[in-house]
């Protein structure tokens, strides 16, 4: 008998909380602070959107876009145009009036060739990392010479045809 009552006064004190719980936030409603709020934000905000000038007389947006769409400069005056390239360097010039010939003499990184200039008809034996006319030979082939030059942090290669 003693328990029973025990359970019955612990079940009605749970239930009277229960319910004083739920009376509480019927009338104290915990989300109304954050809904009122919430509720001038939006006010605020379409003031805002009526009167972009933020209390100034509206903006002629109508004005604005015309001005925006008759600048065509307008661009250039926010991002700056591609850096220009460089032109690259002329090698068809330097080697006017060079003849690579056939001969050849030595092997692999020894490889040398006979190159004749308008200056020196007799020609000179060149190899790989030689210096003519400002050009360098970077590669000789069974039919052709490379050439090239560093510049604007590039590498220029031009062929010549190795002749009789």
């Amino acid at each position: 008998m003693f328990s029973e009552r025990v359970v019955v006064i612990v079940g009605a004190v749970v239930l009277l909380a229960l319910g004083a719980m739920v009376g509480w936030f019927a009338f104290n409603d915990p989300t109304e602070e954050t809904r009122q709020d919430l509720a001038w934000d939006l006010e605020q905000a379409q003031q805002r959107r009526d009167n972009p000038g933020g209390g100034r007389a509206a903006l002629d947006l109508a004005a604005l876009e015309a001005n925006v769409v008759e600048r065509d400069d307008l661009w250039d005056q926010l991002v700056a145009p591609p850096p220009q390239r460089p032109n690259p360097p002329d090698l068809a010039g330097p080697l006017r009036g060079v003849t690579i010939t056939r001969e050849s003499m030595g092997s692999g990184d020894d490889l040398r060739v006979r190159v004749r200039t308008a200056s020196d008809r007799r020609g000179s034996w060149m190899g790989e990392g030689d210096v003519l006319n400002g050009l360098t030979i970077l590669e000789i082939n069974s039919d052709s010479v490379v050439f090239g030059k560093r510049e604007h942090g590039r590498m220029y290669t031009r062929s010549v045809n190795r002749g009789n």
